[in-house]
């Protein structure tokens, strides 16, 4: 038939960019991850294929899309093929977490394991691996909740006892490290006075809703830092879509906090009163509580 005869030619097309698919475009890359997607049942078995479409979407800071799209594959490759995926899948998150803990980024592990949990949740180093992180990040009731999954499984009862020390000695100590950052209410936003490389100082809006901190380009280029090009960035705003770049700070210090080596977007965005936005990938690394009445930021 006609629409049949489409489809065909559309996976044709596709299997033709696949063979050169190191040599293209970042804008042709990504029409072949659609085209991927929208043919699973034909490509599920084309394991190279998949492998290079997650480095791809890992040149791009996409972890989850790339984990998700070998969880999207797995549910139609076949059984010759399950083994060698599976592996990749495994390995894949392997690295993720290792590039993710190197840099501290404790809010992206646990989103990673929650998504991992949900993806496989008879996986049990998946839960395992929730609670440590969520451990780390001092969400220590989260921790134990996470533990459930794994609890009743006797292989690997000897980590879940490990987790339940680390719980109990963490809840013991009672983290007095408790910082209060002070918080500047202008209109309706809080705004933090923090530091770049420990010696530019900026003032940034809290944004809960934002999943990455932002930087205004111009700050950046007054400022006497030296941040290292990561890729290219666009992001959605309210006024559209702004492209920018995403970039490596040697340092972000918010009152006695210093975060290492951090990524944040670089962005033109002339309208914003502030010289950025403190977002979630910072603040998620913390248990955090914004007092509103005393204008204080609570980091732990």
């Amino acid at each position: 038939s006609p629409e049949g005869r489409g489809e065909q030619d559309e996976g044709s097309d596709t299997a033709s960019l696949f063979q050169s698919f190191g040599e293209l475009a970042p804008t042709e890359k990504e029409a072949v991850l659609v085209r991927f997607q929208r043919n699973l049942v034909q490509f599920a078995d084309d394991i190279g294929l998949s492998e290079a479409l997650v480095g791809y979407l890992l040149d791009e800071a996409r972890h989850l899309d790339a984990v998700s799209l070998l969880y999207e594959q797995r549910l139609f490759v076949s059984y010759e093929h399950e083994a060698r995926l599976q592996s990749n899948i495994y390995e894949l998150v392997g690295d993720i977490e290792l590039l993710l803990a190197e840099r501290h980024a404790y809010g992206e592990l646990i989103s990673l394991y929650q998504s991992l949990v949900a993806l496989q949740p008879d996986y049990i180093p998946y839960h395992l691996q929730l609670s440590y992180w969520l451990v780390q990040n001092g969400q220590l009731q989260l921790a134990q909740q996470a533990l459930t999954g794994a609890a009743n499984d006797a292989e690997f009862q000897f980590r879940v006892e490990e987790l339940r020390q680390e719980i109990a000695k963490a809840s013991e100590s009672d983290q007095n490290s408790v910082q209060a950052v002070p918080l500047e209410k202008v209109g309706h936003h809080y705004v933090v006075e923090a530091s770049l490389d420990g010696r530019y100082p900026v003032r940034l809006m809290l944004d809960t809703g934002a999943s990455m901190t932002v930087l205004k380009s111009d700050v950046l280029l007054a400022s006497d830092v030296d941040p290292v090009y990561v890729n290219e960035l666009s992001v959605n705003t309210a006024n559209g879509i702004v492209a920018g770049q995403r970039v490596m700070l040697g340092e972000l210090r918010i009152g006695a906090e210093r975060l290492q080596d951090i990524e944040v977007g670089s962005l033109p965005l002339e309208e914003l009163n502030f010289d950025g936005l403190l977002g979630m990938d910072v603040l998620a690394q913390y248990p955090f509580y914004i007092d509103q009445e005393q204008s204080l930021l609570y980091l732990r």
